[in-house]
């Protein structure tokens, strides 16, 4: 009889025990998995955060090159008015061309194809007349 009632004692002990394992078990699994829905939060709120800035910057940086597109288009606009009021003939395209290899005259800028050929015929009519 006093062997069972052990018995009996030490299987409730066991019991107990097993119980309480799980209860800590389910314990830590609830505490891990709030802890894990923290952090997640805490990820979707800094993601957004970052997506947010990202944003702000990007239209920062579209305003700041509109600004600065508009700025240098009042520059060009304030530079002709200017050019136009002392009376200067806005620049023509100069293409520079280089003379062929082994002459030794120097590189010529040339506006066009017409005072090219203008140039050409008075260098012969000055080297026609000096001969």
């Amino acid at each position: 009889m006093a062997r069972k009632i052990r018995n009996d004692v030490a299987a409730e002990k066991d019991r107990q025990l097993r119980n309480l394992e799980a209860i800590k078990a389910q314990e830590l699994e609830c505490w891990r998995q709030h802890v894990l829905d923290q952090k997640n939060n805490e990820y979707r709120q800094a993601i957004f955060q970052i997506g947010t800035a990202h944003n702000a910057a990007k239209m920062e940086n579209e305003a700041m090159a509109e600004r600065q597109a508009a700025k240098e288009q009042e520059r060009k606009q304030f530079k002709k008015k200017t050019n136009e009021r002392i009376g200067v003939k806005p620049k023509q395209n100069i293409k520079k061309v280089l003379q062929t290899a082994g002459t030794q005259t120097p590189n010529v800028l040339i506006k066009d194809k017409k005072k090219n050929k203008q140039i050409n015929k008075r260098m012969q009519r000055n080297s026609n007349t000096h001969d």
